[in-house]
């Protein structure tokens, strides 16, 4: 069984909390990880219906703690239930687990109905550490506080997690756990197309009801081709045959389901003539480049497109690292002006801001990150990142760092 990074996490929200919800996409291991938190309590899967009794009140008088819920998107009822029997006990933590899968309204009906009562972490795609089994980069836990005079030199000296064989390896399986412990690629083409039908065809089926799936369907696809490009709405529109609000609200399902990450563009008063258009990014490496129908390691490393899925595979890991690492709120946003000023990257969190260059080149051309420099400088800022295929951590300039990928 892989070990994965959340699971400290997890123990220490539910010492905080009287439940702890986790939330994702479907097969990311929220269950398992549930089950490795949760060794001897006593487990109910919620899709099970047969098996439930005719009130839900009963399952909690039976089983008043220790209890975990799988994909209670299932029974959006219980979450009132659920809130009622905490508040019996206000002051018990670590009582029960839930998790739920590319589910919208579950994620706002756990805030809602277990506001106060819930710490709600985010299940993503085996990380790189998680692939190999190596330990958790000490970069997250570096910036689990405000930036300051030591941050700089605490980054320049990190360790690799992993080399960077490694990690074209796992650009191309992406992390979904059951094709990366099988390990065939057969297996895991044929694993990739049947998760992609049974997302569109039962999930969503599910979900929206009424909603067209071959104009959905239709939309992920051509998502892929844009994967890491700016998302034109109206071009989208024309593309699929759809209006303009059909279009946004099939971007909105497609990043609240987990599937697709949508970037907004960082507006700051200073800089007025940020262009606004979202950008968007597949979760999962090995999902979009099965979209793109690249089905070999070296048609994937000749593509034109590989930088775009570096860049996402990029964004994901430190995602799901800041996920990991803390109960911290971490937003991303990318910059591009009508100029052509323009920062891949850049996140928001409790070390302050972090502006980030992501490079899949290991040589650098300098005069590419002036964007970068010029934003660190205009907004006061202690540092600026390039994450590319680099040797090790080290200075560009006096405010820029070159942390390589291998080291997240």
């Amino acid at each position: 069984m892989l070990y994965r990074n959340g699971l400290i996490n997890i123990e220490k929200m539910l010492a905080q909390f009287p439940v702890v919800a986790l939330i994702g996409a479907r097969q990311t291991g929220k269950t398992t990880l549930a089950r490795m938190v949760g060794k001897d309590w006593q487990y109910i899967d919620c899709q099970n219906k047969d098996t439930l009794p005719q009130s839900l009140s009963v399952i909690f008088e039976r089983y008043p703690e220790q209890l975990i819920l799988d994909e209670v998107q299932a029974l959006p009822e219980i979450t009132d239930i659920l809130r009622g029997v905490i508040d019996k006990n206000r002051g018990q933590n670590g009582r029960f687990i839930i998790t739920g899968s590319s589910s919208p309204e579950l994620l706002s009906q756990v805030a809602d109905s277990l506001a106060g009562r819930v710490a709600i972490v985010e299940v993503g795609t085996l990380k790189l550490n998680e692939i190999f089994q190596k330990p958790f980069s000490k970069f997250f836990d570096i910036l689990r506080i405000p930036i300051n005079k030591h941050t700089k030199d605490e980054v320049l000296s990190l360790s690799p997690v992993t080399d960077i064989a490694s990690v074209y390896e796992s650009i191309f399986t992406g992390g979904y756990p059951e094709p990366v412990v099988r390990g065939d690629d057969e297996f895991r083409e044929t694993w990739f197309s049947q998760y992609f039908s049974t997302y569109v065809d039962r999930d969503i089926r599910a979900l929206f009801p009424g909603l067209n799936l071959n104009t959905y369907r239709l939309l992920i696809r051509s998502l892929a081709d844009l994967h890491g490009g700016q998302i034109n709405i109206s071009d989208l529109s024309r593309i699929i045959g759809v209006s303009d609000v059909t279009v946004r609200s099939y971007l909105d399902i497609a990043h609240a389901t987990f599937v697709w990450r949508r970037l907004e563009s960082y507006q700051s008063s200073a800089l007025r003539s940020a262009m606004k258009m979202p950008k968007g990014y597949f979760r999962d490496s090995g999902l979009v480049r099965h979209l793109m129908h690249i089905f070999s390691r070296e048609h994937l490393e000749s593509h034109p497109k590989f930088g775009n899925i570096f860049e996402g595979f990029v964004i994901e890991e430190l995602m799901k690292g800041f996920n990991a690492s803390a109960p911290v709120t971490v937003k991303p946003y990318y910059l591009r002006t009508r100029g052509g000023f323009e920062v891949d990257l850049i996140l928001e969190g409790i070390f302050g801001t972090i502006p980030i260059e992501i490079k899949s080149a290991a040589n650098l051309d300098t005069r590419k990150l002036r964007s970068l420099a010029e934003f660190v400088e205009e907004q006061n800022l202690a540092f600026g990142l390039v994450i590319n295929q680099g040797a090790k951590p080290e200075l560009l300039d006096s405010n820029i760092i070159q942390l390589p990928v291998s080291y997240l």
